[in-house]
């Protein structure tokens, strides 16, 4: 009964404030709620329901090779590119990494430290420093490929990287 009484009381005011001259102030026009109106009373307002619970993943699969290419449409070159998930604990990664090229960072095995990080889908990504002002983000795409970019003075280079077999 308190509850259909509320919806009414709603309605009229609704009706009241559609209808009101404009030399009305608000203050005016705001009605005052009944106080015996229950305090567990449910309001009448619709509700988004909760996001779906991100999507589980173990980032212990990430610890293994992963070998493929790197390609710079810029410099026009590509080569091989390596990495080794050595470890993860919490969002801390220990790797190496290696890329094949002419550059001072190329043709080495760099210990490479940085973070995991989740996107609003719970998708991980990588991201490393090499040192030597090399970096790289990777992003799972599929539970046996990586794909992101490496940077490192001043050049871009699309990462494709496949889980090693």
């Amino acid at each position: 009964m308190r509850t259909s009484a509320l919806f009414i009381l709603v309605g009229i005011t609704a009706m009241l404030v559609a209808f009101m001259p404009a030399s009305v102030s608000a203050q005016q026009a705001t009605p005052q709620v009944a106080q015996d109106v229950p305090k567990d009373a449910v309001p009448a307002v619709a509700t988004t329901p909760p996001a779906p619970p991100p999507k589980t993943f173990d980032p212990k699969m990430l610890i293994r090779e992963w070998e493929g290419q790197w390609k710079s449409s810029l410099a026009n070159t590509s080569d091989k590119a390596y990495v080794t998930i050595k470890e993860i604990s919490g969002d801390d990664v220990v790797a190496i990494t290696h890329a094949a090229g002419r550059q001072r960072y190329h043709n080495r095995d760099l210990d490479s430290k940085g973070k995991l990080t989740f996107d609003k889908d719970g998708v991980p990504t990588i991201h490393l420093d090499a040192g030597r002002g090399l970096t790289y983000t990777l992003r799972l795409v599929s539970p046996n490929k990586l794909e992101g970019k490496a940077q490192a003075d001043g050049f871009i280079a699309d990462l494709e990287l496949n889980a090693k077999k």
